[in-house]
């Protein structure tokens, strides 16, 4: 009898160090997930404040051959995924102070998200931050998104057969009376 109740507490400490340790490497894992983000975010902010910076301070605004604004673009690189999860990058304007924040989140496990301010100086209250997904640098044929998603590549099906898109994430800007940046990806045929 001695010898069961032994085997049973036994058996019963391993399940609780089991449970606790599963515990304890899924907190530092979303704390590490958390922190991938955080970076991944402020690598972001700190180049669209940087395009915004650059666009206000040039004397480029529209192009004498074609009438348009001229845009300036600079490619960035973002990890694919992290931990082998897809992200999503969102440009959030919060209501009553017009601050821009970025929200980075995973797409499996929404909890797993951060917010990251944009940080524009005050005089720069006429700037417009939006993501767009460019299929050339043509101004009128630029889609609209509410998020982007990671990735380096994306595969679809076509009349032709499968396809696959090259996706290379950037910076963009450019200004006529209002001032305006944000993030694109590009998508390129392989």
């Amino acid at each position: 009898m001695a010898h069961t109740i032994g085997n049973l507490a036994l058996l019963g400490m391993l399940i609780i160090v089991t449970a606790s340790f599963s515990l304890v490497v899924s907190s530092l894992q979303v704390e590490v997930a958390k922190e991938q983000l955080s970076s991944i975010g402020e690598y972001i902010a700190l180049h669209l404040v940087e395009m915004a910076t650059l666009v206000d301070t040039s004397n480029l605004n529209y192009s004498a051959w074609t009438g348009q604004p001229i845009v300036m673009v600079r490619n960035i690189t973002l990890p694919s995924d992290i931990q082998g999860n897809i992200y999503l990058i969102q440009i959030v304007r919060s209501s009553p102070s017009d601050q821009y924040y970025l929200r980075l989140f995973i797409l499996k496990r929404p909890d797993i998200s951060v917010n990251i301010s944009i940080p524009f100086c005050q005089k720069s209250s006429n700037i417009e931050i939006s993501i767009k997904v460019f299929p050339s640098l043509d101004i009128n044929s630029w889609r609209p998104q509410d998020r982007l998603y990671s990735g380096n590549e994306i595969e679809f099906a076509s009349t032709s057969g499968l396809v696959k898109k090259r996706i290379q994430f950037c910076v963009w800007g450019y200004r006529n009376e209002t001032l305006y940046v944000g993030l694109a990806r590009w998508e390129d045929k392989v």
